[in-house]
Parts: structure tokens; sequence; C-alpha cells
């Protein structure tokens, strides 16, 4: 595997090319028999959350990148090599101005609300967020040595504010994603 990166874009290369009987064309419809090169790299990364599952990562790239219009994932093969390249035109920055919706002078964090635009841990929080593309937030806490507290509050202040949305419940492993 070679991996290039650029000023907009990063390029992975395969020179085996694709692994078992997948074809470029299968890989667009997402109706294909995923199969692993390497079931004990592949399972030691699972158990020890690295990946989340294995056998879907095109479909849920192109899933996550459809959140920035701006972005584009190609893939080919070049003289029996499998070339990714995900890449992007225009940068989305993740600090967004925001509608002040407090009333007075109220410190807007108090009433859970943001005054203006996201302060630095916050937006450390958000990129991680937007970076995961489906986050919960006891992963958040670990991953960003926060306290979990902090996160919940974050996370909240984020959701009021319209800037990401929650799926799944919290009893079920529920995760945190960007608004569209």
């Amino acid at each position: 595997m070679i991996i290039k990166i650029f000023d907009q874009s990063i390029r992975f290369s395969n020179a085996s090319g694709l692994y078992g009987d997948i074809s470029i064309e299968d890989l667009h419809t997402d109706k294909y028999q995923a199969s692993t090169r390497n079931k004990l790299l592949a399972e030691a990364l699972y158990l020890t959350n690295d990946i989340e599952k294995y056998g879907s990562g095109f479909n849920r790239i192109r899933k996550a990148i459809s959140l920035y219009p701006t972005m584009q994932f190609k893939y080919e093969e070049i003289s029996n090599a499998f070339v990714a390249t995900l890449s992007y035109s225009e940068q989305k920055i993740s600090t967004k101005q925001l509608d002040t919706r407090t009333n007075g002078e109220l410190n807007g964090e108090l009433n859970g609300e943001l005054n203006g635009e996201l302060n630095d841990r916050q937006n450390i929080v958000f990129d991680e967020i937007v970076k995961s593309g489906g986050i919960n937030a006891s992963e958040l806490s670990q991953k960003l040595n926060i306290p979990f507290s902090t996160i919940d509050k974050y996370t909240r202040i984020f959701l009021k504010n319209g800037l990401i949305e929650r799926r799944g419940s919290k009893k079920t492993g529920g995760y945190w994603i960007l608004s569209k």
C-alpha cells in the first residue's frame, strides 16, 4: 500500500489490485460480497476498535463525504494496481458563525446556546464529530481525552444550535453526525 498526501487530496494505491472477484463496477453498486485478505488482521483491528466494521468501506466513505459537496472520491485500476483518491476543490471549515439566540447579555453556554463562534475546545469536539462521520459521546471522550460531562454539554449545545443530529438512542449505542 502506498499513500501519497497532497495539498487537496490523498491517494491510496495497492499494487496488487482489488482482492477477490470484485471489479470497479461492483464498487459503484454496493451490491458485492466483500472478502477479507487478512482475516486475523481485520479481526484484531475490529476488536481494538480501530475499525468499526470491515467490508463496507466504500459505501461508508461515499455516505460520509456526501455532506461535503466539494469532495470527490474516485477509484480506478491502473496497470493492475488499484488506486483510490479522496480530494476536494474547496475546503469546508468547521468553525461556522452562528446566530446569537440568547436574550440580553447572558453567557450563551449557560443556557445551552452559542454566542457567535465555537471556542477552541468546542471546535476540537465538533471537528472530531465531522471527521468521524458518526461517533458517540463515550468514544469522543476517550479519543480526545476530554471528560464525558464536557462532551455531553458540548453535544447538547451543538444539537440545540442545529449543528449535529443524533442517530439511535443512548441505550442502543446512538451516535452524533453533522446536520445536513
